[in-house]
């Protein structure tokens, strides 16, 4: 049996992952809403890129819930955590590459440093949602092993 402490970091992380998935699940909904460009319908932008970017951030925080865990090195920025993420064979590096796009996605979305390209986002939504989900299956593998 695991020791208290580890079951409940695994619990803490198969909860975020559930959320994360629902929260994929919300945008890719919202998305499928219309065949109109999200440019055109801006309420339905709005909700896609929330719950996108949410995955995107619940991503991070379970990787870095990990690597306090683990005592593995600090991350120095919120894509470094997968790269820890990846040296520590948590993660494959197609997926650890995947999640530092989506680190970086995150960071766009939620300061808006340049204008949101809506474009960009369901593209994400489309083509790269399912690389949040490898992450996330990658992840429950690890947990499972503990």
């Amino acid at each position: 049996m695991k020791p208290p402490l580890q079951m409940a970091m695994s619990i803490a992380n198969k909860k975020s992952i559930a959320r994360l998935r629902e929260c994929l699940q919300y945008a890719r909904t919202f998305e499928a809403e219309s065949d109109a460009p999200l440019s055109q319908d801006m309420a339905r932008a709005g909700k896609v890129t929330h719950f996108f970017t949410l995955a995107c951030m619940l991503s991070i925080d379970i990787a870095r819930g990990i690597i306090k865990d683990n005592g593995f090195r600090p991350p120095k920025t919120y894509a470094d955590s997968f790269a820890v993420l990846e040296e520590e064979k948590i993660l494959s590096a197609q997926a650890a590459a995947s999640m530092k796009k989506a680190a970086a996605f995150r960071n766009e979305a939620a300061h808006q440093t340049m204008a949101i390209d809506y474009d960009i986002i369901q593209n994400a939504v489309l083509h790269n949602a399912k690389d949040v989900e490898a992450f996330a299956d990658e992840v429950e593998k690890y947990l499972e092993g503990l």
